[in-house]
């Protein structure tokens, strides 16, 4: 979708503020590096659009390289997401995972979404 860089960053500044409501309410160590990667990517994302003066610019995110790297960065988030779910599955099963299925499926979800956007952003700079 286009849209502002500014209003871009404001979506991409939800996520971490949702992990940090999620520590409060069950600390876990996991979620609290998540919500502090997502928080040092939305400040270099920040930087980057104060440096180059874009926040009124609108942000064209719809072409054709970005629509097929981030179905890319879909498939891939997709396919690790499917792994880690079968392997935690199988080490619950086996008491190796202090873990609860609910647990798995979250922090998997949460993990594959991450992965997402960071193999989008890596293949969208690069280019």
């Amino acid at each position: 979708m286009n849209m502002t860089y500014r209003t871009g960053l404001f979506f991409q500044a939800l996520l971490p503020i949702l992990l940090y409501v999620l520590y409060w309410h069950s600390p876990s160590r996991l979620t609290l590096l998540l919500a502090f990667i997502g928080t040092s990517r939305v400040l270099y994302s920040a930087l980057r659009i104060h440096k180059n003066k874009l926040w009124r610019k609108v942000h064209l995110q719809n072409d054709q390289r970005t629509r097929s790297n981030s179905h890319f960065a879909g498939y891939i988030s997709h396919w690790v997401m499917i792994v880690v779910l079968l392997l935690g599955v199988i080490l619950i099963h086996q008491s190796m995972l202090p873990l609860s299925y609910l647990q798995l499926i979250t922090y998997t979800a949460l993990l594959g979404f991450l992965i997402r956007m960071v193999v989008k952003d890596v293949l969208n700079t690069n280019v």
